[in-house]
């Protein structure tokens, strides 16, 4: 065998122990590893997917117990003799005790995707009272200590009498169906019973503001004060006084008390240190914000980078959001509407 066939063979032998030996590599190394990660990536993958699942049960379960612990009792039987009783007893404290009807609700599971929800516990009232005596038993319902909820209601005056009529008022509470999963044990329930007092309410209570002026006898207006003496230069109007919605005193400064339109002036009320304050469109409110639209519904002002931001009525204009369809969208929608026209003009 001369050099040449020498150096040849030499070469096809590497070549071949080259190949085998990627073969082997591959085979008894490279394609293992491949498949151990593949088996990593899976585990975590249902890792995440159980861990998923976990928080979401975690979180139903939290919320069932927060209505859990609210319930007059974990049969809805049960649960509604004591509602009905629950009601006739703050009907006889809060001192309504004419025409007095407490009709019950048929007892339904309400069901969604086939899933048991919570069974409503209600009861339908009728009765006829002073304005005092709805607003006392309208706030000893919100005072008792577990879950009750008023979902409908009419008043109205009863005639010429002071007297007021409710009418499709519907007192309901809920029994919360219990979730199928295992382990999972029904809570404590608090000590409520049928003859236990309704909750005293506080002589200061904030309810109390409603009864001062009964809305729906409001006093007779007072004779119209005579004409002005007309005057060479018409005078600016000015808005009229407010009265808030809430106590004086009461509130934060900053907070929206209304808003006015008078003689085709825009602007808003603005509770400051120590009163209410108004301010036209156009002006800058304490914030240092331009008070740019006005509406029943709040207020919407331009920042100092010219985004638009809104507070509602009753709301502070120093924890004002941002305005946007998904936000609010009637208020939106009505300043996108004045921006528009003032455009065009």
């Amino acid at each position: 065998m001369n050099k040449r066939e020498r150096i040849l063979l030499i070469l096809v032998v590497g070549f071949v122990v080259a190949f085998i030996g990627r073969s082997v590599l591959k085979s008894f190394f490279l394609d293992p590893l491949q498949e151990k990660d593949r088996q990593i990536a899976s585990a975590q993958k249902r890792n995440q997917t159980k861990r998923a699942e976990l928080d979401t049960r975690n979180r139903l379960i939290r919320t069932w117990r927060n209505y859990d612990r609210r319930v007059l009792d974990h049969d809805p039987t049960k649960a509604f003799l004591t509602l009905n009783a629950r009601i006739t007893n703050i009907i006889n404290s809060s001192g309504l005790r004419e025409g007095v009807s407490v009709k019950p609700v048929p007892i339904t599971m309400k069901k969604g995707n086939g899933v048991d929800w919570y069974w409503p516990i209600a009861v339908n009232l009728s009765a006829r009272g002073s304005m005092e005596q709805v607003v006392k038993f309208m706030e000893m319902v919100y005072q008792e200590p577990y879950n009750l909820k008023i979902t409908g209601l009419t008043i109205r005056p009863e005639g010429k009498s002071r007297n007021l009529t409710i009418s499709n008022c519907r007192i309901e509470s809920i029994v919360p169906a219990k979730p199928a999963i295992a382990r999972i044990t029904e809570s404590e329930l608090q000590e409520i019973t049928a003859t236990q007092p309704a909750i005293k309410l506080p002589p200061n209570s904030e309810y109390a503001v409603i009864t001062k002026t009964n809305i729906f006898m409001p006093a007779q207006p007072a004779p119209p004060p005579p004409p002005p003496v007309s005057t060479r230069h018409a005078t600016t109007p000015q808005p009229p006084a407010v009265t808030p919605s809430v106590p004086m005193g009461a509130g934060r400064p900053g907070d929206v008390v209304g808003t006015f339109i008078i003689a085709g002036q825009h602007g808003a009320y603005v509770r400051n240190q120590t009163e209410v304050q108004w301010y036209k469109v156009g002006e800058r409110l304490a914030n240092s914000m331009e008070l740019k639209f006005v509406h029943p519904l709040g207020i919407v002002f331009l920042d100092s980078s010219g985004q638009a931001k809104y507070a509602e009525i009753g709301q502070n204009i120093n924890q004002a959001r941002v305005l946007s369809r998904q936000a609010i969208p009637e208020l939106f929608q009505a300043y996108e509407t004045a921006k528009s026209a003032d455009e065009k003009d």
